[in-house]
């Protein structure tokens, strides 16, 4: 058997909160997490989107039907199947819808970067890759992968805070995977302020409230 590997033009998706333009000061970039659908994820940022605020969720390539029935579609940054050329896909998407919001908003607006569980390792692949000037980077309830070049890119990275967000019930950041977690990011050099809430593993309209009066004031 042999496999045949070729590139093809795709259509992607994204959705936003609030239509980017020259009056944007805030542009939230929000990556869902696995088995979600962008537009749906999105919803609860409606507690932060306004008249200089504009969230934007792009929606991964990979869907699927997460239920038995075929009724209910989630969507999927990558797995283990093809992996590479899935990073080197998300980090061309990614990088097309940032050059497209440069085009659109001006200089001075101020970008935050939110990754949600799934969507913290593709975040911080691109973030590394491109190289954004950003006011914040949230990982929302979501690990970052061990193999990215931290330490060369410390001063980048020191540039803007870092939020690790997590709910003290969260079924995946368990308290072992969160000790680990922290490990890992005392190993790799990176500084994150740990904000955890009261919850499991989902997005919240409050804990959302409160980040943004600590990443984007007046």
């Amino acid at each position: 058997m042999e496999k045949l590997e070729f590139q093809a033009p795709r259509t992607m998706h994204c959705y936003t909160l609030g239509t980017p333009g020259p009056e944007t000061k805030h542009c939230w970039l929000a990556l869902h997490g696995y088995g979600q659908l962008a537009r749906y994820f999105l919803r609860r940022f409606d507690v932060i989107a306004g008249p200089d605020t504009v969230v934007v969720a792009p929606e991964a390539a990979g869907r699927f039907y997460v239920d038995t029935e075929g009724k209910s579609v989630g969507a999927s940054w990558m797995t283990r199947e093809h992996r590479l050329t899935d990073i080197e896909d998300n980090l061309a998407y990614l990088n097309e819808l940032y050059a497209r919001l440069q085009q659109t908003v001006s200089p001075e607006c101020r970008y935050v970067a939110l990754g949600f569980s799934q969507g913290c390792a593709t975040l911080m692949r691109w973030i590394l890759h491109a190289k954004p000037p950003l006011k914040a980077l949230i990982l929302y309830a979501g690990s970052i992968p061990d193999d990215l070049p931290y330490k060369t890119n410390s001063e980048y990275l020191a540039g803007f805070p870092i939020f690790l967000v997590y709910g003290d019930q969260d079924e995946y950041l368990t308290p072992a995977a969160t000790e680990e977690y922290m490990s890992l990011l005392d190993r790799i050099g990176l500084k994150v302020q740990v904000h955890t809430f009261a919850g499991t593993h989902a997005v919240e309209r409050e804990v959302l409230k409160r980040l943004y009066e600590s990443t984007s004031p007046v």
